[in-house]
């Protein structure tokens, strides 16, 4: 029996059905090292992943690579779920990528940077919901671990800077799975007892240890509480969503204590300044207002008063001799004011009898005048409402007559009327393509017919001149 020869596309195509119908390779999930990383101007993502003895390319395509919360790079340790597929045209075998994440710890980090650009976008970290920390807190609330190192620094700091406030304990689990509804129930709880303060904190671990501090409840439960609350999770570099929405981010928490407080000795010596200041202010104002006071005794007018009051009765009777000049003057005003009225008074009636003769003959001649004219006026309008239905009766049957070729016209010119004749569309995110050379190889495109949409790539360009 003769060999059956198979040409190199019936072979890619036979071994494309194998690989793509296989159930195993429909959604699988790999781990790898990334190399060769390219980002595609069309938003794809081309890059291999390889372990120590082995590698095979990925294509991740842009609808999933836009869905990626990491900026991928060559080195990255990644896992991605996919399917398995052959490109004909080269005949590779290659897995196509609908998702991935980092490997290992990589997850926490990319769920923290998520949820911080989230509780960013709805503005919990405005600094307009900031609250102003009490400059002298008396009562001052610790939310932390029982026995922890963190409680018994905070402890002893408080006692050395502000030994006068009173600290209130409220202990919670500080890592865990149980952590998280802890540390919610404490913080509602130290936020009802009418506190001045609350010191959130714990010492440092890593950032599972420190996770129940970016649990979405807890800061919550934070951002909502009405008594100022300062934070001092972890060490320096440590950083958690707490911190954000919190009224103040200190880097540990003893650090915590020493912002939310201020030193005994440094309020001692404000105070003593200030007393110092306020009685050399009494004693300058003293002698301020005794030396004025000498200096008025000194005055001549408490020498010899008569003599301030002589230049005043002087003032007033030049006063009063002016007041009686005003007076004889309005009189004058007035007189000649009441001579000018009665004149006018004469010369307006004798122009209104003039007027009201006038009146009385207009009024005789007027309505026959006013008759005339209207009848004149009836007999035109009548005339020019005839012509006027006239005119728009023939300008109407004209528009219809045009209108209808116009219809004629863009039904002829319409794509879907091209389309119905066998023609399609060519559209690439929205925008319409005339010439294959303004498509690239591995671009999306869709071909738009008369009764539906295909969605396709270009695979390979070939121009009329090339």
């Amino acid at each position: 029996m003769s060999q059956k020869v198979l040409s190199v596309t019936e072979l890619v195509q036979y071994l494309k059905r194998v690989v793509e119908t296989e159930p195993l390779f429909k959604n699988v999930a790999i781990v790898g090292e990334m190399s060769n990383f390219t980002p595609a101007r069309s938003g794809h993502f081309y890059f291999s992943l390889k372990d120590e003895h082995s590698s095979i390319k990925c294509v991740m395509f842009k609808s999933s690579a836009s869905q990626v919360l990491f900026k991928p790079k060559d080195g990255d340790k990644v896992i991605v779920t996919g399917r398995m597929g052959v490109y004909p045209a080269s005949g590779e075998v290659q897995f196509y990528v609908n998702r991935m994440n980092l490997d290992g710890l990589g997850d926490l980090f990319i769920e923290f940077e998520r949820l911080k650009k989230e509780l960013f976008e709805k503005g919990y970290f405005d600094k307009k919901y900031k609250k102003l920390l009490p400059e002298y807190p008396m009562k001052i609330g610790i939310v932390t671990g029982s026995g922890s190192a963190a409680l018994a620094d905070m402890t002893r700091t408080l006692k050395e800077r502000w030994p006068i406030a009173t600290q209130y304990n409220f202990y919670s689990l500080v890592q865990g799975d149980q952590a998280k509804g802890d540390l919610v129930k404490q913080i509602k709880k130290a936020d009802k007892s009418n506190l001045d303060l609350i010191i959130l904190a714990r010492g440092g671990g890593s950032i599972e240890d420190l996770w129940p501090f970016n649990e979405i409840e807890v800061v919550l439960a934070v951002f909502e509480a009405s008594t100022p609350i300062v934070t001092g999770v972890g060490h320096e570099s440590d950083v958690t969503l707490v911190d954000y929405v919190s009224d103040h981010r200190a880097a540990t928490p003893t650090g915590a204590v020493m912002d939310a407080t201020p030193h005994y000795n440094d309020v001692d010596q404000r105070i003593t300044n200030y007393k110092n200041r306020m009685y050399l202010g009494v004693k300058n104002n003293y002698l301020n207002k005794k030396q004025q006071f000498n200096h008025i005794l000194e005055k001549d007018f408490l020498k010899k008063p008569t003599s301030v009051l002589d230049v005043y009765y002087m003032d007033l009777d030049h006063l009063q001799n002016r007041l009686y000049r005003n007076i004889r003057y309005f009189d004058d005003i007035s007189n000649g004011i009441a001579r000018f009225v009665l004149s006018a008074q004469k010369n307006m009636e004798l122009k209104l009898m003039m007027r009201h003769r006038e009146l009385m003959q207009f009024d005789d001649d007027f309505p026959k005048s006013l008759m005339e004219k209207l009848r004149e006026n009836q007999r035109d309008l009548s005339s020019n409402q005839d012509q006027l239905i006239t005119d728009m009766e023939e300008l109407v049957f004209l528009k219809k007559r045009a209108f209808s070729d116009i219809l004629k016209t863009m039904k002829h010119l319409s794509p879907f009327e091209i389309m119905s004749r066998g023609y399609g569309a060519v559209f690439k995110e929205d925008t319409s393509i005339s010439y294959a050379k303004n498509l690239e190889v591995d671009d999306e495109f869709e071909l738009v017919f008369e009764d539906g949409i295909l969605k396709s790539i270009v695979i390979e360009r070939v121009l009329d001149h090339e």
